[in-house]
């Protein structure tokens, strides 16, 4: 804005005065009429554009500012998912293949959480599939609440969660596993009374990426994965890795 009046008043305010004048030849009239602008006889002329100028320069940046807002929230939403406002899935393969590498690199530590719902599809087919709709989203806010702020919480598809632990080791990971795994089954979910036991649990996969070890990404998250299918396997409501 103070761009724009500045911009109204040393360019457009002169270059009116310059047509408006009229005077002689037209590079005396051009150097007359420019230096006669800044008279106290024009002030109401310089007040004007000056003005003018800030209005654009006003608009001009509130436009800018509302393409960022667009962009920051088109952005965000293309990372997210639309149910529980996690991170989606692909914005984990990015954040898992990035720290993947890192920890090849500089030799760190990193491990991956894999979280499964406990008989959701029983739950599903009890109270409606809205029902279950709530579930996740009120899962997904116990996940976020234990989780550490470094650790990247996502969906990754159905009832299946995923935390990506960043320079963890497992012992961290398993840690923090179960202090999410008992403060599920004692939350008062809705509907939790429905559910075997009458709570709401789930299974915990725990893997962790040696250096040296597995094939890549996609070794990690079997490794995860089978730790879950074990866990499952054993009973449910239980950590395996």
């Amino acid at each position: 804005m103070c761009a724009g009046a500045a911009v109204g008043y040393i360019v457009l305010h002169p270059a009116s005065v310059i047509i408006y004048d009229k005077l002689g030849p037209v590079f005396v009239s051009l150097l007359t009429s420019a230096a006669s602008a800044f008279d106290l006889s024009h002030i109401w002329m310089a007040m004007y554009f000056a003005f003018i100028g800030g209005a654009f320069g006003l608009i001009h940046g509130l436009n800018h500012y509302r393409t960022a807002i667009l962009y920051a929230k088109v952005k965000r939403l293309s990372i997210t998912d639309a149910l529980t406002g996690l991170f989606n899935r692909r914005f984990l393969t990015e954040c898992l293949n990035r720290e993947y590498h890192r920890s090849e690199r500089y030799n760190g530590e990193l491990s991956l959480i894999m979280i499964d719902i406990d008989h959701f599809k029983n739950y599903n087919d009890v109270h409606g599939h809205q029902a279950g709709d709530r579930l996740l989203q009120a899962m997904a806010g116990r996940i976020r609440i234990i989780a550490r702020k470094t650790d990247i919480v996502a969906r990754y598809g159905g009832e299946e969660f995923v935390i990506l632990m960043p320079d963890t080791p497992i012992s961290m990971a398993i840690h923090l596993a179960e202090r999410l795994r008992r403060d599920i089954a004692s939350f008062p979910f809705e509907n939790r009374e429905t559910q075997p036991e009458g709570k709401v649990t789930i299974s915990v996969g725990c893997a962790q990426h040696d250096e040296g070890v597995g094939a890549g990404v996609d070794q990690l998250i079997r490794m995860a994965d089978d730790c879950l299918y074990r866990a499952k396997n054993r009973g449910r409501n239980k950590i395996w890795y």
